[in-house]
């Protein structure tokens, strides 16, 4: 209990011996030995007869909360006023204004679910545009091709009050244009890491071999890049070296991206050329990591800078392969769609299709042959 005439004094503050009560002899106890009384220390507890007595201390006082009054603060906010309001104004943002995020790029969680759900739609679109079309754009075609696919996406969602604010808003369209354009490092980042932990592997290439023989590998397979052939010695089989269907398989049929050609494979069937490309860039540019003899990949950078003439020119010889050789192209795109999809899933015209007649027919006559 609190004393409410209480003046601050706690020198008569007593308390109470219940349970305290000790008969044993404290002569022994180092508190009450001569030496510490000299050096005029504390004697101790004392403890008392039992009594009851009321504790009484000092203690701050209680606070008041106040409570702004709402009508006032309005009164005196001008209406015109052009400061934005204050992040913490308002828990629940407008389902119309994105919130804003607290520094940095901006954050896909940080807008509002209307904006969230069309910029994600969107930035799938785009990643797939990056693999399929063009993995190494300029920065003004890949701006409006964001452009383009932002406002398509809207269509498809019937979303025009978001369309119009793109169109509207440099702001608006600017934080947009901002979180799609981050699905272009994305996309190599990942093409990258897939061929960092294969590549080297594949090509036979260890780092506890001499770096001179590395060197000697490195120098043989990017050769006329006979690191794409089938067989890196004869030159045989361009672009059919086992890696790519390594790489595709994992980069696009596997794990938490099955989605790019599993839920919509038509794009992907026959396998694009710009994917063919793609891949052998990576590869080359994990063969470039051993030049020297040793892993520096952490100094190679798979940036449009060092690779885009290394993606144009595997473009270039893959249309120069079409037109001198379209079947036997032809051939190999559709065996790196089939085995990659096959691996994962089943064919969609293999999905609840009618038995063949043949199959009723083969077994009619195993069992009349069985009967003969």
């Amino acid at each position: 209990d609190v004393d409410e005439d209480d003046d601050g004094n706690d020198d008569d503050i007593e308390y109470c011996g219940s349970g305290l009560e000790n008969g044993d002899s404290d002569e022994d106890d180092p508190a009450n030995s001569p030496i510490r009384d000299r050096q005029r220390k504390t004697a101790g507890a004392v403890f008392t007869k039992p009594t009851t007595t009321r504790i009484t201390s000092k203690l701050p006082a209680k606070r008041t909360l106040t409570m702004k009054n709402p009508s006032k603060d309005s009164r005196d906010t001008s209406a015109t006023s052009s400061s934005p309001p204050s992040s913490r104004s308002s828990a629940v943002a407008s389902p119309r204004t994105p919130r804003k995020a607290g520094g940095g790029r901006p954050r896909l969680g940080d807008q509002t679910p209307t904006t969230a759900g069309i910029i994600k739609a969107a930035a799938s679109d785009t990643r797939q545009a990056l693999i399929l079309e063009d993995a190494f754009p300029d920065r003004p075609t890949f701006v409006e091709q964001c452009k383009a696919i932002f406002v398509s996406t809207c269509a498809d969602f019937q979303a025009t009050i978001p369309q119009r604010r793109f169109q509207k808003s440099e702001t608006y369209r600017g934080l947009v244009l901002a979180l799609l354009r981050q699905k272009l490092p994305q996309v190599r980042q990942e093409v990258r890491i897939a061929a960092l932990s294969k590549v080297a592997l594949h090509y036979g290439i260890n780092s506890s071999s001499p770096a001179a023989e590395i060197i000697v590998v490195v120098n043989r397979l990017k050769h006329k890049m006979a690191y794409v052939f089938n067989d890196t010695f004869e030159r045989k089989g361009p672009y059919g070296n086992p890696i790519f269907q390594i790489l595709i398989n994992s980069l696009f049929f596997e794990g938490k991206r099955k989605s790019d050609a599993i839920t919509n494979p038509v794009p992907w069937n026959p396998m694009p050329l710009p994917v063919i490309a793609l891949v052998a860039t990576a590869v080359e540019s994990v063969l470039d990591d051993w030049s020297t003899g040793r892993n520096e990949a952490a100094k190679n950078k798979f940036s449009r800078d060092n690779y885009e003439s290394v993606y144009r020119t595997h473009l270039a010889n893959l249309v120069k392969f079409q037109q001198k050789g379209p079947k036997a192209l032809a051939a190999l795109r559709t065996a790196l769609w089939e085995n990659a999809f096959s691996t994962n899933t089943t064919f969609p015209e293999e999905i609840s299709a009618p038995i063949e007649d043949d199959v009723f027919e083969a077994a009619e006559a195993e069992v009349l042959h069985a009967l003969a």
